[in-house]
């Protein structure tokens, strides 16, 4: 009983997921994306410095937001191109979170 809490904040930490229904990297609430792959989704090149591509078998419309290991929004655009600029970001281990046609995937992204 006396790690209860502890074990519990790790599990919310993990699960991405905090006690008020809202994503715990954006803040923003939980909708219904479905956490499945995207199919064909493809980033690259990763270690990246300028510019990453994120593709896809369907190619629709993709949110993406990158947020530092702090859980800080750095980016956030919308792809028709599926070419993101990242040349103002700087140098560091990130993660890029991308939704398409409710969908939802989150990969590691280095930048050199």
């Amino acid at each position: 009983m006396k790690y209860f809490y502890s074990i519990l904040f790790i599990l919310t930490i993990f699960l991405n997921v905090n006690a008020f229904g809202k994503d715990s990297l954006s803040n923003a609430p939980i909708t219904n994306v479905i956490s499945v792959e995207i199919p064909g989704l493809k980033i690259f090149p990763n270690p990246a410095s300028n510019v990453v591509t994120i593709q896809s078998d369907k190619n629709l419309l993709k949110d993406v937001v990158i947020y530092d290991v702090l859980g800080k929004e750095v980016l956030k655009k919308t792809l028709l191109n599926g070419v993101l600029d990242i040349s103002n970001i700087n140098s560091g281990v990130y993660i890029i979170k991308i939704t398409e046609n409710n969908s939802s995937v989150s990969r590691k992204l280095i930048i050199k």
